[in-house]
């Protein structure tokens, strides 16, 4: 069971790995979006085929294509209802997912800005497009330490250790 839950959380994740790509428009010669693209395209193509004609109904248009986003919300609740056989437990999932996502880019991060890896590197970039909305948004209430220390990164893996804590299965 915990193995087929895992497998479930790492489905959803890989749709919330595309939708930060794309978001963050990190997709153009990054080979880890293009083979993560190739995998799930079959499951894609549908999906945004109908988020393109609902769009078009909407007077107001999104500045980004939500199909991974939305993919990711479904895969993570039929998925957690055929394994967990709960909604509430499934929208969970969903959180847990992206929290993970969240807790592993920084972790890469960190780890790359301490090893001076070159930003040009697809694991980097993906890991950099993951998590950039959400440090962006934490790093205008944390000023550097003396202007040079950024303990932002330390901070979110807290925030997001909290949070994993209150949305563990």
């Amino acid at each position: 069971m915990a193995l087929l839950f895992e497998f479930c959380e790492i489905v959803v994740a890989i749709f919330f790995v595309l939708f930060h790509c794309e978001l963050e428009r990190r997709i153009f010669g990054n080979p880890i979006y293009s083979k993560l693209k190739d995998l799930t395209e079959p499951l894609l193509k549908p999906l945004r085929q109908l988020v393109k004609r609902i769009q078009q109904q909407i007077p107001y248009k999104l500045p980004f294509d939500p199909t991974t986003l939305i993919a990711a919300f479904l895969a993570s609740i039929l998925l957690g209802l055929i394994v967990l056989h709960s909604p509430l437990l499934a929208l969970r999932l969903f959180i847990a997912s992206w929290l993970g996502l969240q807790f592993c880019a920084i972790l890469v991060s960190v780890l790359a800005s301490w090893l001076q890896t070159p930003e040009q590197q697809p694991l980097l970039q993906t890991a950099e497009a993951c998590q950039y909305c959400y440090m962006r948004y934490l790093r205008r209430f944390v000023p550097p330490i003396a202007g040079i220390i950024d303990i932002t990164p330390v901070i979110a893996l807290l925030l997001i250790s909290v949070f994993q804590q209150i949305f563990s299965l």
